[in-house]
């Protein structure tokens, strides 16, 4: 509803109240699956968090054993074991959501078309071609804020949780200083 009354000509919908609008009924069949690639997200930034901490008991053994490096090949295995893992899971990943995106395209783009074109000659004879294609297109980048950069900040969002609490388990004492610090300077 336009904030004022009288001027629904010039008034749009801010992204946010489209997005809950559409969007829940349009992502609710594939809800399961953004679960699942939120929850390969976690694991993938488990393995990208555990490559340092591995790095630091290398560094350790070595230290100890004054550079004869005996458990480091174990060490190392296991280091290329997680890049491996992190890529093979982020891979899966990329591969789901492509299988979300083209589904939930066809059918937001289903049903807005479908609207359109239940609508009456008198709306096209009014409006431009270009207006119509916007409708069309703003479908596209609510599937591409939700597919991709909303699963991206998730991931993001998981990395960040995965190593503060590797950091709360090597160093809490560090960890709690990046927490505090990270509050104030965080946007």
């Amino acid at each position: 509803m336009p904030p004022w009354p009288g001027r629904r000509r010039h008034w749009r919908r801010p992204t946010g109240q489209v997005l809950a609008a559409l969007g829940p009924p349009f992502l609710r069949p594939y809800a399961a699956k953004l679960v699942l690639a939120f929850a390969l997200a976690l694991v993938a930034a488990g393995f990208e968090a555990a490559i340092p901490v591995i790095v630091g008991h290398v560094v350790d053994n070595l230290e100890r054993a004054k550079g004869r490096g005996t458990e480091l090949a174990p060490l190392g295995a296991l280091m290329a074991g997680m890049v491996v893992g992190a890529v093979a899971i982020t891979l899966g990943q990329r591969r789901l959501l492509s299988r979300v995106a083209t589904p939930f395209d066809t059918a937001t783009l289903d049903f807005l078309t479908g609207r359109l074109l239940g609508l009456p000659m008198s709306y096209f004879a009014k409006r431009k071609v270009g207006d119509i294609e916007r409708r069309l297109q703003s479908m596209t980048d609510i599937r591409r804020i939700v597919v991709q950069e909303g699963v991206d900040a998730l991931t993001a969002l998981a990395l960040i949780a995965v190593v503060v609490a590797v950091m709360f388990v090597e160093a809490p004492v560090l960890a709690a200083a990046f927490v505090v610090v990270f509050r104030y300077t965080a946007p």
